[in-house]
């Protein structure tokens, strides 16, 4: 009816259980990715929590347990496994450190680059909408324009890894959204419809001829 269901939240909503997801995953690598026993993890808990000035051992993450392996490894030997299985590194960037706003750091071009592709894909969007004639309330193109500022927000408050996977899901979704524009636009829609809607019609004039040859021919 001239609606676009892949220009509102329905995508980002669908993208939202992944998100939680690969949060949970890159937060505790040890126990969701390695799956490794949990009172190894509790003991490397205990002995780096001193070391970086924690008082309670339950508020070490498992991420910090990872950035000190070198450390850990010898006084907890069942961290050995996570040696060489675990690296974050994308380009000389820490993907485990969470940006600060208060502390400048090259971590910081993960926020931005999710803010970049998040905002290009919802502004090709709009304009691809109202290229093609679809209707798309305000509200709509408002969520639209605000997602980019939120994925600014969740990228700083998550890991480095976090908000470079939602920087890849907005550019794939992106992707496919321009894909599905291109190909099924309204005036492809109205021009395939008018094109079944000729074939309709001959094939009703056809069967109608047929039918006053053979009444001629009794």
């Amino acid at each position: 009816e001239g609606t676009n269901p892949a220009g509102g939240c329905l995508t980002i909503l669908i993208r939202m259980p992944f998100l939680l997801g690969v949060f949970s995953a890159v937060n505790s690598p040890l126990s969701y990715i390695l799956r490794m026993p949990a009172d190894v993890i509790t003991k490397a808990k205990e002995i780096l929590a001193p070391m970086i000035g924690i008082e309670n051992a339950s508020g070490v993450r498992e991420l910090q347990i990872v950035s000190h392996l070198d450390e850990l490894v010898e006084k907890v030997p069942g961290l050995s496994e996570a040696s060489g299985k675990l690296n974050f590194d994308l380009f000389g960037l820490d993907l485990t450190q969470t940006p600060q706003f208060s502390k400048f750091a090259l971590i910081w071009l993960i926020p931005f680059l999710s803010f970049a592709v998040t905002m290009i894909t919802s502004l090709i969007t709009i304009r691809m909408q109202k290229k093609s004639g679809m209707q798309q309330q305000a509200g709509m193109n408002s969520t639209m324009l605000i997602m980019p500022l939120f994925s600014l927000f969740i990228a700083f408050t998550v890991p480095g890894a976090v908000g470079f996977y939602w920087a890849c899901s907005s550019l794939t979704s992106g992707v496919l959204q321009i894909v599905m524009q291109k190909l099924y636009n309204a005036n492809y829609i109205n021009s395939k419809e008018d094109y079944l809607s000729v074939q309709k019609r001959r094939a009703y004039e056809r069967a109608k001829l047929s039918r006053q040859t053979e009444l001629s021919e009794e």
